[in-house]
């Protein structure tokens, strides 16, 4: 399938076909039969930060089960549909629902059309930044090329899909006169505060269109699809959200279903040079730029990005005792589940996608769907392995279940895993009955993560800490706290931690308290009361930013902290609030020595002399070892390199052997060679 990473220029775009959500720092193309972020050019159509280089090619949801079909009873039972490269649905609603004995009918596609909206539409003019810059973004177009038509014709468009809005079919409003229905210049368009809505509704009624997707027949499901974002520069500026509603109008029951939400070709920057992986703990899967510079995001002065989909809530399923969120309420009775298995696919791989257009792919994604490598065989199906780590060689559902930032667990690139490259993901729930007239829905969020003066690695570190902030909120978009800590070591045994949380957005908040757990290993737990004195390292007497500070040993492994915030209404936890704490000092780099130059021979740095740069390690922490270390030189001239010293260095102790050196290139001029690197040690990372 082709690919192609940049920008495109211009383009002419209908928007009764297609559309972006956009309002924030995150952006995707979306199309009225459920195509989902690829670009009307046939390129890739999600991009962030918004504005810049692209990082999904395309994505798309699959579901698939068994259909207990009364109607065409020789038909084959399971089946497959959704969207990957080739759509398997159509636009427009379910207009008379099957029976046992009848077929669904459903409603004109060519009058089922992609509405958007926003909630301030109409405040906005033609010259303000928004709106010229979400006419460059459907146009293609830098902004500086948008006309005053242009901007007007964004304005038109949510001013006509307010006006239309169709909440007589499934899109979602405010019932201002709470009586359970639609009333338009009453009720509103819109859901849970957003800034911008997007609604369409699919279903998989043509035959020839799902079959052609994986030879699969139909089933009879009304897909309703909202997706919506909020302005925000904190961590909800970072997210698209997405609901997908599937409405089971067959006449018949699907069993053993499953949802992948969502299948996903991302490309971040260069198709060529990424990883990829699943965080069970945080329900996402995500992808990442296998090295320290893109050039697509080069060309913007940008590091490369991370980019997530995380599982916000799953199908529910009859569980006594037990309460689930459906429709942004909590219902007795009922659990929503997680992700329940995690598949990709790497280039190099034996395992292949599934295949499109004949019934082996929909055997191959049922595979899928249940946790295991995409085969035919459906009765003695073939497992994933996790290939680097502490479990490699065993089977799992999880491959790939690691952290980047840590390196802890099945690490994309490491141990037997491939080398960067061109790759595909994909996270499922299930399984679950879906009976006929049954609703059940899926929510989750797109989420980047960006850290300009960092690298690849600390945009992984951005991402997981904004999905985790949106899913402590989740279903709300209420106030996050901004929180910041500082550690220092008055001595080479004792790390002093410095804890701070602005809690200005909060109302009258009585106390506050940040609770610390080792993220590995069992050291001991210990908790920071939290004071808005002006005494205790927190800023002002009353000014809403809550600190204090607490001397310790040093500890061996990072921590992590939760925030409580206890206010006159209620008491909020924001878990992991903190993560990746350091108390111990950083490993230090000494006795530099030039071993090699291609220039003079004089074991110095010359200008524009290209060096190895020899180097000792030193343990600077008197109480703990150091079980190892990496170093990922960022330096351009490296081409990659990665240094490793894997014996441990006693507390207080140096290390050194002839492979600890740096490629670098000097200066042209100057007094001083300056380089960044990311040393990795007992699961630290920076």
């Amino acid at each position: 399938l082709p690919k192609n990473s940049g920008n495109i220029t211009s383009a002419v775009v209908s928007d009764d076909e297609y559309t972006l959500w956009n309002v924030n720092n995150i952006s995707g193309w979306i199309r009225r039969d459920g195509q989902s972020a690829h670009a009307p050019t046939g390129s890739l159509g999600g991009f962030y930060p918004r504005g810049t280089a692209g990082v999904i090619y395309q994505d798309g949801l699959i579901w698939g089960g068994i259909a207990r079909d009364t109607h065409h009873p020789s038909a084959p039972r399971m089946r497959v549909g959704g969207q990957t490269y080739r759509i398997g649905t159509t636009p427009g609603h379910i207009l008379t629902p099957g029976t046992s004995t009848t077929d669904p009918v459903p409603s004109d596609p060519n009058a089922a059309f992609i509405y958007r909206i926003r909630a301030d539409w109409e405040t906005l003019t033609i010259n303000d930044p928004q709106v010229i810059n979400d006419a460059a973004d459907l146009n293609m177009i830098p902004p500086s090329q948008v006309t005053p038509a242009m901007a007007q014709a964004v304005l038109d468009d949510y001013q006509a899909d307010w006006n239309n809005w169709p909440g007589d079919i499934g899109a979602p409003y405010y019932d201002l006169n709470s009586n359970g229905q639609w009333d338009p210049g009453i009720d509103e368009p819109g859901l849970q505060n957003a800034d911008q809505v997007v609604w369409f509704v699919v279903n998989d009624l043509d035959a020839g269109t799902v079959n052609n997707l994986y030879g699969s027949p139909p089933i009879g499901l009304e897909v309703q699809v909202t997706m919506w974002g909020y302005q925000s520069e904190g961590p909800l500026g970072q997210a698209g959200y997405q609901r997908y509603r599937l409405i089971n109008k067959s006449g018949f029951r699907v069993d053993s279903m499953f949802i992948a939400a969502k299948w996903s070709d991302p490309d971040v920057g260069t198709y060529t040079n990424d990883l990829t992986g699943c965080d069970t703990v945080l329900n996402t899967m995500f992808c990442y730029n296998g090295y320290p510079t893109d050039p697509d995001f080069q060309a913007y002065g940008l590091t490369p990005p991370a980019i997530g989909y995380t599982l916000l809530q799953g199908p529910v399923v009859p569980t006594p005792g037990d309460s689930a969120w459906f429709n942004f309420r909590r219902i007795a009775g009922y659990k929503n589940l997680p992700i329940t298995s995690f598949g990709y696919f790497a280039s190099g791989s034996s395992v292949s996608d599934p295949a499109i257009g004949n019934y082996d792919g929909t055997l191959e994604w049922y595979n899928l769907l249940n946790g295991f490598i995409p085969t035919v065989d459906t009765v003695n199906p073939s497992p994933f392995f996790n290939l680097s780590g502490p479990n490699a060689g065993m089977p799992t559902k999880f491959p790939l279940c690691g952290d980047p930032v840590s390196g802890f667990g099945d690490v994309d690139g490491q141990g037997g895993n491939l080398p960067p490259g061109d790759r595909r993901m994909t996270m499922h729930s299930g399984p679950f009955t879906l009976q006929n007239g049954d609703t059940q829905e899926v929510v989750f969020a797109v989420v980047g993560g960006i850290d300009p003066t960092g690298d690849h690695i600390a945009a992984v570190a951005k991402m997981q800490s904004h999905i985790q902030a949106i899913r402590t909120l989740y279903p709300e978009a209420a106030a996050l706290p901004a929180v910041s800590y500082r550690v220092s070591h008055p001595g080479g045994a004792s790390s002093q931690l410095q804890v701070r949380a602005d809690l200005t957005d909060f109302t009258a908040v009585s106390s506050a308290e940040a609770s610390f757990a080792p993220e590995f290993g069992n050291e001991p737990e210990f908790s920071l009361q939290l004071y808005d004195d002006g005494a205790h390292l927190d800023s002002l007497a009353g000014d809403g930013i809550w600190g204090n500070s607490i001397t310790l040993d040093n500890r061996q492994y990072p921590y992590k902290g939760d925030l409580s915030v206890q206010t006159a209404t209620d008491l909020r936890r924001f878990d992991n609030a903190y993560t990746q704490v350091r108390l111990r000092p950083l490993p230090g780099f000494l006795n530099w020595q030039v071993v090699w130059e291609n220039g003079q021979q004089d074991s110095s740095i010359n200008y524009q002399e290209k060096v190895h740069l020899r180097f000792d390690i030193a343990n600077r922490d008197l109480v703990n070892h150091i079980g190892g270390v990496s170093i990922n030189n960022l330096a351009p001239v490296s081409n990659n390199q990665v240094i490793q010293y894997s014996q441990n260095i006693s507390p207080g102790g140096t290390a050194g052997n002839e492979a600890l050196y740096f490629i670098l290139q000097a200066p042209p001029s100057g007094d001083s060679l300056s380089f960044a690197c990311r040393v990795q040690f007992d699961y630290y990372s920076q």
